[in-house]
């Protein structure tokens, strides 16, 4: 039978197909980038939430680079509006070389002088950052001694003095909780009845720490016992710091309240930290912004040079004017902020923006840096969110059609400095106040990015497994495995030097029509079983089955040492097959039936050829169509194999061929020489006298 040049016996899939097989496999990717979206988003509210494990993981990496943003924001320019009088080792010695050698903790009547220098400096507020819980040395009658009354008296006289209380984290009063308190230990928490009468406000000084025991945000306001109401009431108070700022603004104590239960100071709204986790009403904690530094935020002045800056008397002499005078230059119309700075006072704090890694900072200066936070209104707000969420959902889906599009490799050029420029993004942001917290996004685009991958790979993996096991088909286990090993095998199309094989059956046509349907294909069936599995043997590829003939190929997809060797002794062995397999096909009444092979050598494209729906590894070119013409020739020469010269050159002189000189090929200009091969232990002449 003559092979059908443009025949096949595959069946192409109809174009509507090959179009919902498409849908269908973007679908089922946009189902799964759909997917990764929904766990990375939901992962981040989970941490957010604190439900899942790992979560106080996630916000120290965000802790921590919320601390790299504030030094690689530097400082800013020390705070103007604040002077801390400073209680240190140097204060400390100092006082004791005075005449009255004053011991730490230095008297009340000490205090009372600083005070009054202070006011008399021209000292807007002072802010004394010290708890007067007691009194020092009361009579036998409970009357305040001279020590404490000369404070208190100070404390009246000035009017412009606010004391600090310490709200303990038992006595506090969460904010909706309806928490019980004691009230006999929140006593000691506000100052002495004899001095918050005297002052101007007393206010809690408490300072929340994250759960890394570092210091990043203030509270406004908190619910506490009341320090006047015995039945155990509870009363807002501002924040000691805020409640300075407001008395430097001449805002009222209830006026202040009123703006800060709508988070609001001075005008201009407070924003609130999203990610709040102190036992502190939760919610409602604003960053701090630090200007510099420990001990470099704002300016300081010893606290033994407060006390000895008495303002000069007209008419006196006993005075140092130029220690007023200095007092004056540096307090005058600022917040004077009274308080210790030595760390053995355990009053220090873990802060951002350190010069060394074991640095403290003064719980004094921390309330320097609210007021500065207030008053400049430098907040440090966070994305509403919504924007959040959007954000993420954003970030993911892209990260997820970036990999889905340009697969993990391509696409880690792109992710990779995404991820970049959304760090670069957190640091402008942070620059202009605005901190957005970077571990969610890099989570949820590295998730987003390795669970893509992961698809990618499982889905490419099982394609790549079902087309190994379709080129099986094609090709034997040798010549696959050089296929998948090989690195120079181009599917989409080169030239290449191959040796093309046709082989048909003598008549059987004829026959067929002369068998009943089933005998025909279960004969045809075992004859293309053992010429496949020989052509395997010869680690050839088989190309196409064309009813009752096949094409074959060598030296492709995988380069051969000798293909045109390995094709001819295919052909020989294939003759031989059809010799001596007639025994077992007699049940079958078949009679003697043979084949005849044609085998040529050349150049021809191979590659990938077909439509968008389906495609096939094959040859084009006139060495096909020689090959082919070659099977057919059999007949006018009455041979079993004809290979043409190329062919013949490549073979060793063990294997006997015989010239047949040159003859026409229909389709080429020039005559080709062609040879026929003897086949050993053939069974007898090859055909000779016959007319196939």
């Amino acid at each position: 039978m003559r092979p059908e040049m443009n025949g096949s016996v595959v069946r192409k899939p109809g174009i509507l197909a090959g179009v919902v097989a498409s849908i269908r496999r973007r679908a089922s990717a946009l189902a799964f980038t759909f997917l990764i979206c929904v766990i990375a988003g939901a992962g981040i509210d989970l941490t957010a939430s604190h439900i899942i494990p790992f979560q106080e993981s996630i916000a120290g990496l965000d802790r921590s680079f919320y601390d790299w943003l504030f030094d690689h924001r530097g400082s800013e320019p020390s705070i103007p509006e604040v002077v801390i009088v400073q209680i240190d080792k140097n204060a400390i010695g100092n006082m004791m070389d005075l005449p009255g050698r004053f011991s730490y903790p230095f008297p009340r009547s000490v205090q009372a002088q600083v005070l009054r220098n202070l006011k008399a400096a021209g000292a807007r507020v002072v802010g004394l950052d010290i708890v007067f819980n007691s009194l020092r040395d009361p009579r036998p009658d409970g009357s305040p001694g001279e020590d404490d009354a000369s404070f208190a008296a100070a404390l009246k006289e000035c009017g412009n003095v606010v004391l600090a209380s310490d709200f303990s984290a038992t006595s506090a009063i969460q904010s909706g909780s309806g928490a019980s308190v004691d009230q006999s230990s929140s006593a000691q928490d506000f100052p002495a009845p004899l001095f918050r009468d005297a002052a101007l406000a007393y206010a809690p000084v408490d300072i929340p720490e994250d759960e890394d025991g570092w210091s990043r945000r203030f509270v406004p306001t908190f619910d506490h016992l009341s320090a006047t109401d015995a039945s155990g009431a509870s009363q807002r108070y501002a924040q000691f710091a805020v409640r300075l700022a407001g008395a430097y603004r001449g805002i009222g104590e209830a006026d202040l309240l009123r703006q800060l239960g709508s988070m609001s100071f001075d005008g201009y709204t407070i924003p609130p930290s999203a990610d709040d986790w102190t036992w502190y009403q939760p919610g409602k904690s604003v960053r701090i912004c630090f200007a510099g530094p420990p001990k470099q935020s704002c300016q300081f002045f010893e606290f033994d040079q407060a006390y000895s800056a008495v303002p000069p008397v007209r008419g006196s002499d006993n005075a140092d004017s130029g220690a007023f005078d200095r007092l004056k230059q540096v307090v005058d119309g600022k917040i004077a902020l009274v308080g210790t700075t030595e760390e053995s006072e355990h009053d220090n704090f873990y802060t951002p923006l350190r010069e060394a890694q074991d640095s403290k900072r003064p719980g004094v200066e921390i309330q320097a840096n609210i007021i500065h936070t207030l008053l400049s209104h430098h907040y440090y707000s966070t994305v509403s969110e919504s924007d959040r969420k959007g954000l993420l959902w954003l970030l993911v889906a892209f990260t997820a059609f970036v990999t889905f599009s340009l697969r993990p490799q391509r696409a880690f050029l792109v992710v990779l400095p995404g991820m970049a420029l959304c760090a670069w993004g957190a640091v402008d942001l942070f620059n202009h106040r605005v901190f957005v917290r970077p571990t969610e996004i890099l989570i949820a685009v590295s998730t987003a990015y390795l669970a893509e991958t992961v698809y990618l790979y499982v889905t490419e993996e099982a394609r790549a497994k079902s087309a190994r096991l379709h080129f099986g088909r094609y090709v034997g286990p040798k010549v696959l495995a050089k296929v998948l090993d090989s690195k120079h095998v181009d599917l989409g199309g080169e030239m290449r030097t191959v040796t093309v094989m046709f082989v048909d059956i003598v008549g059987f046509t004829t026959l067929s029509e002369m068998l009943p349907p089933p005998v025909v294909v279960n004969v045809l069936n075992m004859y293309l079983a053992r010429m496949v599995d020989c052509i395997f043997k010869h680690e050839g590829t088989l190309d196409k089955i064309l009813g009752d003939g096949l094409m074959a190929y060598f030296g492709a997809p995988a380069p051969a040492e000798n293909a045109e060797l390995d094709a001819t002794l295919c052909a020989i062995e294939m003759q031989q097959i059809a010799h001596t397999w007639q025994p077992e096909i007699e049940g079958y009444s078949i009679p003697p039936f043979r084949i005849r092979v044609g085998v040529h050598s050349g150049e021809a494209i191979v590659g990938e050829v077909g439509s968008a729906n389906q495609v096939g590894y094959t040859l084009i070119g006139d060495t096909v169509n020689v090959a082919a013409r070659l099977e057919a020739m059999n007949k006018d020469f009455h041979t079993e194999v004809l290979i043409s010269e190329s062919v013949q050159e490549r073979l060793p002189v063990s294997i006997l061929v015989d010239d047949k000189g040159q003859v026409p090929i229909r389709g080429r200009k020039e005559a080709l020489r062609v040879f026929s091969v003897t086949v050993p232990d053939s069974g007898g002449e090859a055909m000779k006298g016959q007319d196939p």
